[in-house]
């Protein structure tokens, strides 16, 4: 039986009262939204203090992700609903600056591999940077892949992303990839092959297939309250063992 809880994030009520550029970089950004097989993700905050990641977490600008050689993770944006997900023994820190309704969002990816889908909207902004590369996003799906060395693979599903160094631009649209092997070369573009794609098929399937099967799921809704003192609800499914610290006592 799904059961929700409403559970309200009272520390942001103290965002008002912040500048809106303080806002940005402080306030949540993202939210933890699937963890899937061993399920361990370190967080580490801007401050330098980590934690073990938990299905629920609110993710802020500056915090740095790590997923373990066997652990997947979902994450979802609070501003737009985009989503990316994180393929095991990836790293990546998040920043997210400017105002609320102009955010710019940047996924900084040291190695691993990524599934994102962003949705787009106006004034806001989102990149990925890598060693050898940044990518512009306009509004598409696409995945990537960091190795170890910085050489850096992008395959565009839907939409097209600008991808640049400091030697030159490409332009990817749908059906294509694009690599950077070192900052020093241009990235350069071709045709996207079946193989490529297939390469993927982990990150392509949907985050929560196999969960639901062996586990009872509650839904959780999440209130915050934004800058503005809107509120707003985030919907999220976790295992119910996991939910245990938002249940009230008589419903676990």
């Amino acid at each position: 039986m799904r059961r929700v809880l409403i559970s309200t994030m009272l520390g942001l009520l103290l965002a008002g009262s912040l500048p809106v550029e303080v806002v940005a970089q402080q306030q949540n950004v993202a939210l933890v939204f699937r963890l899937l097989l061993d399920k361990q993700m370190v967080v580490t905050q801007a401050s330098g203090e980590s934690e073990q990641g938990t299905m629920g977490d609110l993710l802020h600008h500056g915090d740095r992700l790590v997923t373990s050689r066997n652990t997947r993770a979902a994450i979802k944006f609070t501003d737009d609903g985009s989503l990316m997900r994180m393929n095991p023994s990836t790293e990546l820190m998040i920043r997210a600056e400017g105002e609320r309704n102009a955010l710019r969002k940047t996924l900084q990816i040291e190695f691993g591999e990524l599934w994102v889908s962003v949705r787009k909207r106006e004034n806001a902004e989102f990149r990925i940077e890598t060693p050898t590369a940044v990518a512009a996003v306009k509004g598409t799906e696409f995945y990537v892949r960091v190795e170890e060395d910085g050489r850096t693979t992008i395959i565009t599903i839907d939409g097209v992303l600008d991808f640049f160094n400091d030697v030159g631009a490409v332009e990817i649209p749908a059906g294509y990839t694009g690599t950077a092997v070192q900052p020093s070369e241009a990235p350069t573009v071709e045709a996207t092959t079946p193989e490529e794609v297939a390469s993927f098929t982990d990150l392509a399937s949907e985050e929560e297939a196999g969960v639901a099967e062996v586990e009872d799921m509650v839904e959780i809704a999440i209130q915050f309250i934004d800058e503005n003192g809107n509120q707003k609800t985030m919907i999220i499914r976790l295992p119910r063992a996991q939910a245990q610290q938002y249940l009230p006592p008589g419903q676990n």
